[in-house]
């Protein structure tokens, strides 16, 4: 077995990164098409319950409701998008919250030196 430098560490690791945000964008963009049709778990409730769409208004201003990206025509495309959108915010949530956890960690150790 032979050692990387740390630079070639590095940059293997910033492939892999690159490769899976590819993967995982192709996966929400494309894959989210072949979604099922059968109404989601709110929708299948409002309907068990015969709540009127009236009482769920809420909902109805979502930015994208029914998985669709206002002003786009094709379903296909307003889909893929929405698929898109949806990993982009969970990748910054995502993001954001292992930043504060790592600054948080910081400055836990730093406090305790």
């Amino acid at each position: 077995m032979t050692l990387k430098s740390p630079a070639k560490q590095s940059s293997s690791k910033s492939s892999f990164v690159v490769a899976a945000l590819i993967v995982t964008f192709l996966v929400a963009g494309v894959l989210s098409g072949f979604a099922s049709s059968s109404p989601d778990g709110f929708e299948a409730v409002t309907a068990k319950y015969q709540i009127e769409e009236s009482e769920t208004k809420a909902w109805n201003h979502a930015p994208m409701v029914d998985y669709a990206v206002p002003g786009v025509e094709s379903e296909a495309l307003s889909t893929g998008l929405s698929g898109i959108a949806g990993t982009l915010i969970v990748l910054a949530l995502g993001f954001g919250l292992a930043r504060f956890a790592q600054k948080s960690e910081l400055s836990a150790e730093d406090s305790l030196t």
